[in-house]
């Protein structure tokens, strides 16, 4: 009938668990319905009645009150939980998020998953140092990294990105308010945190100059080759390249390949640096060590301007006479009842690229 008024339908559910919004717009226009909560301030908490049907808490990353605001919003947190950002709220700010949202998670998973978080935000950071512009969406949806979180799941570094699983799984929302709302109201924009270089910074250049990086030098002279895995239906042979070079940081990461760009070579020679200093005193008379940088990242983190490096880890694979002989120490080991390794269900959701050196003591 003419003269009626029109009815705008909400978006159809996504299957998608929205973590950082931009500001409440960008919540009404993609997620829900937005209400103030009881005596908080609608830029600082936002109750969303999700278009699902769900409630949602969302605080300002800046907010420090967000535990009292969730007990505010649906009651008493259960033992064994913590009331989380399930976007950092350091990396909401870095990308001048407005809002994200607030979940139950385990304590122990919670905490373990603050490792990753704090190299994210170490990856932004250089990422800008070195030019890239970082422009986030209206609405960020939770990754591989979250998602397990959510299903409290979580990785420990310490022992090879072991999985450690906790019963059940975060909360999400409430299902009843016990605090009283009412309209949002309009929002007064927040200023955003500068994406781009400031233009007084000058952007790290790559690592191409022969210049030696400054660290700490082995108290014996070392040498160092590349190593090639060849891997066949049966076997992996370990191939050493003919020809060794004088230890520094700029030749291993020149050894090590593309990898090695201006993001990742600062963080690879500091690893490389901590490492040889317990490795020198164990080196065989005869023999040396092969040693492994590895770079994993969740598949979609290209998606987000994250580099290979984001999870960069440098270790000993093993000791021997030969390369071949370390690795297979290595073999030896990983096969033992009891070795942590990534769960299949995990590695579906990772990728690995590794680089591999064997360090010798002495000239050769």
């Amino acid at each position: 009938m003419l003269g009626s008024a029109l009815s705008v339908s909400p978006p159809p559910p996504d299957p998608r668990i929205p973590i950082a919004a931009r500001d409440q717009a960008a919540l009404e226009k993609y997620i829900g319905h937005c209400e103030a909560l009881g005596r908080y301030q609608a830029q600082d908490v936002l109750v969303v009645r999700g278009y699902a049907g769900d409630l949602q808490l969302w605080v300002n990353p800046s907010y420090p009150g967000y535990r009292k605001a969730w007990v505010s919003a649906f009651g008493s947190v259960p033992a064994g939980h913590d009331v989380d950002h399930v976007y950092s709220k350091e990396r909401g700010k870095q990308y001048g998020y407005g809002y994200v949202r607030l979940a139950l998670v385990d304590g122990s998973i919670n905490k373990g998953s603050g490792t990753f978080e704090k190299l994210m935000g170490q990856v932004h950071r250089e990422n800008v140092m070195a030019g890239h512009v970082m422009q986030p969406p209206e609405i960020r949806y939770a990754d591989d990294v979250q998602e397990l979180k959510l299903r409290h799941v979580s990785f420990k570094p310490a022992q090879k990105y072991a999985e450690n699983k906790k019963p059940g799984q975060a909360i999400l929302g409430g299902t009843r308010l016990v605090g009283a709302t009412k309209p949002a109201g309009s929002q007064v924009p927040r200023p955003t945190l500068p994406l781009t270089p400031p233009r007084n910074v000058v952007a790290v250049k790559p690592l191409v100059t022969p210049t030696a990086p400054r660290m700490l030098a082995p108290k014996q002279p070392l040498q160092v080759s590349a190593v090639t895995l060849h891997r066949t239906a049966t076997e992996v042979r370990v191939v050493t390249a003919p020809r060794s070079h004088a230890w520094s940081g700029a030749v291993v990461g020149w050894l090590m390949g593309a990898l090695v760009d201006a993001v990742n070579a600062k963080r690879m020679r500091e690893a490389m640096d901590r490492l040889m200093a317990g490795v020198e005193k164990h080196l065989p008379k005869d023999g040396g060590a092969l040693i492994a940088v590895v770079y994993e990242q969740p598949d979609n983190a290209a998606s987000y301007n994250f580099s290979p490096e984001l999870f960069l880890t440098v270790y000993v694979m093993g000791y021997g006479a030969t390369a071949q002989e370390a690795y297979q120490q290595y073999q030896r080991e990983i096969s033992a009842p009891g070795h942590a390794t990534l769960s299949a269900a995990a590695q579906k959701n990772w990728s690995k690229l590794e680089r591999h050196v064997w360090v010798q003591a002495g000239e050769r």
